[in-house]
């Protein structure tokens, strides 16, 4: 079902990404709390792609004890906008951000910093899912509204 109903939008993610690594740009990844396991993935593997640099948000790892702590961190507004000056984005950077709901202020803050510096912004979420709850960022947009690509993860 992802293959064929999310063919278009994979098609121009590859092609950002293409672009990003033939023009030397840097590729952010990021997802809080279990979103983050894509992160660590993608971060430095063995034959993996060496422009991939994650971002780790300590407060939203997943060693983090009491776990429930990270909820409580990815929903508090400005952590992701904080987290962003961590980085050093340049125009064309993309960031790949990863969160099922799409609705904590901490992804949408961290896009919205990231835009503003001319990163592109590419998403994978659960679009129907976030279509049926509220965004908790005082924007009440939910990642996908704040994506320049999003693919539908359907999950």
């Amino acid at each position: 079902m992802v293959e064929k109903e999310e063919k278009k939008s994979i098609k121009e993610a590859s092609d950002v990404l293409t672009q990003a690594n033939l023009q030397k740009r840097s590729v952010y990844i990021f997802g809080a709390s279990h979103a983050g396991i894509l992160a660590e993935e993608m971060y430095y593997r063995a034959g993996g792609m060496m422009t991939s640099n994650a971002i780790f948000g300590r407060e939203v790892m997943l060693d983090r004890s009491p776990i429930t702590f990270t909820s409580q961190m990815e929903r508090l507004e400005g952590y992701g906008t904080n987290l962003a000056k961590t980085v050093s984005f340049k125009n064309q950077d993309v960031l790949i951000l990863h969160s099922v709901s799409g609705r904590n202020p901490i992804i949408i803050d961290l896009a919205l910093a990231a835009k503003a510096k001319g990163v592109k912004i590419i998403s994978l979420t659960n679009v129907q899912y976030s279509r049926s709850v509220t965004s908790r960022h005082s924007s009440g947009k939910r990642l996908f509204e704040v994506s320049d690509i999003f693919n539908d993860n359907h999950g």
